[in-house]
């Protein structure tokens, strides 16, 4: 009788907490890229209240088919071999730097902090340097090995991607 007694523990377990606690998990989880979401990064001045700042445009081009809703972004850590301007808002509570969204090749502010592209539809966002980004910045290829083990060289980018009716969290090293 002790024996039906284990095997009944041992499906309480797997059915009360560690399937729930998978699935759980399951949903909770970050992927790297999003199929057909393209992000590119050019060198560009922008002017701040009439001052010029070097820094990139981030592009996201969006080749899905479908929808995407874009929220979010941000760059989680401070980037050791980036130096952002004090300009870039800063989130004091994790150390990290918004993006906030703009419709592509527009003149408008970069003060969306959600945006919705159609099929073939860009956003940008703008990220502002203390000098001139180096041309490795824009040559530089992640090796696959440091996306499994989640390594950044310059930084790492997250953000709320919505395509369709699936929802990922995206946290992209680069």
């Amino acid at each position: 009788m002790s024996c039906n007694w284990i095997q009944f523990w041992l499906q309480f377990l797997l059915i009360a907490i560690v399937w729930p606690l998978a699935v759980w998990l399951w949903t909770k989880r970050k992927v790297a890229s999003v199929n057909r979401l393209e992000i590119h990064l050019v060198s560009h001045e922008a002017s701040i209240n009439g001052t010029q700042y070097p820094g990139i445009i981030i592009t996201f081009a969006n080749k899905t088919g479908s929808v995407v809703y874009l929220s979010n972004a941000r760059l989680r850590e401070r980037p050791r071999n980036l130096a952002i301007h004090p300009v870039a808002t800063r989130n004091i509570s994790d150390s990290s730097c918004q993006l906030r969204f703009r419709p592509a090749h527009t003149d408008q502010n970069f003060d969306r902090r959600q945006i919705i592209l159609q099929t073939d539809q860009d956003a940008q966002c703008w990220l502002p340097f203390v000098g001139h980004a180096d041309d490795a910045l824009f040559t530089y290829r992640p090796t696959r090995w440091l996306g499994v083990f989640r390594i950044s060289r310059y930084f790492r980018m997250t953000f709320l991607a919505v395509v369709g009716d699936a929802r990922c969290r995206v946290s992209l090293p680069y």
